[in-house]
């Protein structure tokens, strides 16, 4: 059956059922409202997509369809049918006419309290069922929790759920579920369990109770520390009417140690009902201090006696006096916060996080201390910040931005200061041949022939050849298993004609950030820019050094002149081959790898806090590899309005049989280089990249997954070099 486009079941019929409305796509399937034509009941169908393309996606599907046959609970949406058609599966479920509670917070803002408790509730109840049949859901989230027209709570998909005789879908150490959702330990590697669930319940607990995820909130890169270090505002600084023991109801779910938080279900549950009654009917605020209701006579009646006094005063008091002189001075007061002039109950005031990611850093103001991360300060809304961060060893990070609705945290990392170690009786030219065999990304301890020797030309079939009409593209992108959007962008310019054969042939990969629009235009943006500066023409590495800055300042102002796109960057890595040459520039953790004998040498260096931990001697490469905190990166297109951009110090020799891939962080961060090689040292790119994606997916793949991988033809292979490559936007 040929691939069909998102949507492209809408008015079929599987079975007995038509599909007459397109709902919504996952990363497994999609499924649409459809009717029984037997007896007109409305239902469900989930549709496994991609279906012929990957066996372990069919398994996860049919264990899908087993766990959710099994389970007969009033607040878990009902299996009805497991069915295939034409080879393609499909589960027939009961349709909940609704919203989820994602949507329902999108439209009216937080959810009243006490109907917030009671769904939360009801949703505890449906996995504390899950539990006593050992069954882990593995991805609680509001977008899979719907509200239905009377008011009834319904947890859906279980295209990740494990329970008892499922097989093993995942490789050992595979993160699986939502980022925003997952607890500390699994961050770490650690699977989900029962634990993990009471952590993402108290995550929905939150956001049904304030209108905001816990831990969203700042920098999309600074959300695993966030989640590691347990720091979310309570309940009750978001929304101050609320009862105090939300706090401590959510607070125990969210405790970092899975030790400390409520053992079951069961116990989360008891402590939801006592909530529950203490709010009563009417939504009031438990009291915060135990004595405060019991003294609610005493303080009418002191409040009536100060009213009465008041008036007393005022009728008898002489008229009014001069008002003091406009100078008269107002005492001061130490605080390590920017607001500490302001009304602390100012309106339209935001509680901003500073935080450095590496380590502490002074904080300075017009040229005098106030303070040191992690530095909170209150400022109203709309007012610019102007601040520098410091520490010894490290270059001055000036700190700039205007304080909007939607960002409370900004993260930084330090860069170390350049530290010369000069070498003496060695020639200049020496110590830049030392530095370039000395750069990371040579990941073997002897390089391949002919890879870094200048003196090495191209000789693909005799020479002569032009390089770059040769090279066989393939490219694929794709959502990955968890996320509905994509944020990646990829972008291949070959060229049309001998007027385009100066500027070469130019490969892009970006992968976005800040959220799902934000995201997706910042790379979208990126190579737009990138695919048309760079033919400019002159020098191919200053050519597209150029165009990624260019990108850089696109990105930055858009940012700038559109709130909804505030905070939003882009990784790029960028490669460009012209008359047997390659040069490469990058920013961020987007990748580059050669593909050469059978070996695969990592081609760029992140810009990574953890990268900076390598260079610094800290952790070993080995460790960096599965650090928790790799994807924090140190830079991206769109944070500053000037970026370093990385290029390669000098042009690289392209040798018959080279493969060149570029990867988002998607890929990398699940397949190890040694699979990476395995599947794409051979073959036709194009088919390649779609093995590449589909062993990505059969490992959970938490990100969205992009690629670009380029073959020069071997001297001995004509085959290749008449492949077909697929289509590619230019």
């Amino acid at each position: 059956m040929p691939t069909m486009s998102t949507g492209a079941w809408l008015h079929a019929t599987i079975g007995p059922y038509r599909l007459i409305e397109f709902v919504g796509a996952g990363g497994m399937g999609e499924v649409y409202r459809a009717t029984d034509q037997r007896t007109g009941t409305v239902v469900a169908v989930k549709i496994l997509t991609g279906a012929r393309a990957s066996a372990p996606l069919r398994a996860r599907f049919r264990n899908e369809a087993r766990i959710h046959a099994e389970l007969d609970h009033p607040n878990i949406a009902r299996m009805l049918e497991y069915l295939e058609h034409e080879g393609t599966p499909a589960i027939v479920m009961e349709f909940v006419d609704g919203e989820t509670l994602e949507q329902r917070i999108r439209r009216t803002g937080p959810i009243p309290v006490m109907e917030a408790v009671a769904w939360a509730t009801a949703l505890v109840e449906a996995v504390a069922y899950l539990h006593r049949r050992t069954i882990v859901h593995r991805d609680i989230k509001s977008t899979n929790v719907k509200v239905s027209g009377d008011g009834v709570i319904k947890l859906l998909d279980f295209g990740i759920a494990k329970g008892p005789g499922s097989p093993a879908l995942t490789a050992d150490g595979s993160v699986i579920g939502t980022l925003q959702a997952l607890a500390p330990e699994q961050l770490a590697g650690s699977p989900a369990d029962l634990q993990t669930e009471i952590w993402a319940l108290g995550v929905v607990l939150h956001e049904m109770v304030t209108g905001r995820h816990p831990f969203a909130e700042g920098d999309p890169e600074g959300i695993t520390s966030r989640i590691r270090a347990g720091r979310y505002p309570a309940p009750t600084r978001v929304v101050p009417s609320l009862p105090a023991s939300i706090d401590t109801v959510v607070g125990r779910c969210l405790r970092v140690d899975p030790r400390q938080r409520y053992p079951t279900c069961e116990a989360l549950r008891h402590d939801l009902r006592q909530l529950e009654r203490s709010t009563g009917p009417h939504l009031v605020a438990v009291p915060r201090w135990p004595r405060l209701r019991a003294q609610l006579p005493l303080i009418g009646a002191l409040t009536a006696a100060s009213a009465a006094i008041v008036f007393l005063v005022a009728q008898l008091a002489p008229g009014p006096t001069e008002p003091e002189p406009a100078d008269t001075p107002v005492p001061a007061v130490a605080s390590e916060s920017l607001a500490t002039d302001r009304p602390a109950a100012a309106p339209n005031a935001r509680a901003v996080t500073i935080n450095t990611l590496n380590g502490p850093a002074e904080v300075w103001q017009n040229g005098t201390r106030v303070g040191s991360t992690p530095y909170v300060l209150q400022v109203p809304l709309g007012e610019e910040v102007d601040l520098v961060l410091r520490r010894d060893g490290y270059r001055n990070e000036p700190v700039q931005f205007t304080v909007t609705e939607g960002r409370s945290e900004y993260n930084y990392v330090l860069q170390a200061a350049p530290k010369p170690r000069p070498i003496s009786g060695l020639p200049i030219p020496a110590l830049l041949g030392l530095a370039w065999f000395s750069l990371p990304w040579r990941r073997r301890a002897r390089p391949p022939a002919g890879v870094t020797e200048t003196q090495d030309r191209p000789a693909l079939h005799g020479g002569g050849l032009n390089t770059e009409a040769r090279i066989v593209i393939g490219t694929a992108s794709d959502p990955g298993c968890v996320r509905d959007n994509n944020e990646d962008a990829v972008r291949v310019v070959r060229p049309r004609d001998e007027a385009a054969e100066s500027a070469g042939l130019l490969a892009v990969v970006c992968d976005g950030m800040g959220g799902h629009a934000a995201g997706e235009r910042a790379s979208q943006l990126a190579v737009e820019v990138i695919a048309r500066e760079y033919g400019e023409g002159g020098d191919p590495g200053q050519a597209l050094a150029r165009a990624v800055r260019r990108a850089n300042r696109a990105v930055h102002d858009a940012a700038r002149t559109d709130a909804t796109l505030r905070g939003m960057g882009t990784t790029c890595t960028a490669l460009v081959f012209r008359g047997g040459l390659a040069w490469c520039a990058h920013v961020g953790d987007s990748r580059c790898y050669l593909i050469r004998g059978g070996e695969i040498f990592l081609m760029t260096e992140d810009h990574s806090a953890v990268m900076a931990m390598v260079r610094d001697g800290e952790i070993s490469r080995d460790e960096a590899r599965d650090h928790p905190d790799k994807n924090v990166i140190s830079r991206a297109l769109g944070s500053h309005p000037d970026i370093d951009v990385t290029l390669w110090p000098r042009p690289f020799v392209v040798r018959p049989g080279d493969r060149f891939l570029l990867s988002s962080d998607g890929l990398h961060d699940v397949v190890r280089e040694e699979d990476i090689v395995r599947l794409a040292a051979e073959g036709p790119p194009d088919v390649a990249c779609r093995e590449l994606v589909a062993f990505t997916r059969e490992r959970g793949a938490p990100d969205n997954v992009s690629i670009v991988l380029l073959a020069v033809p071997p001297a001995d292979d004509e085959a290749l070099a008449s492949t077909r490559s697929i289509p590619v936007a230019s």
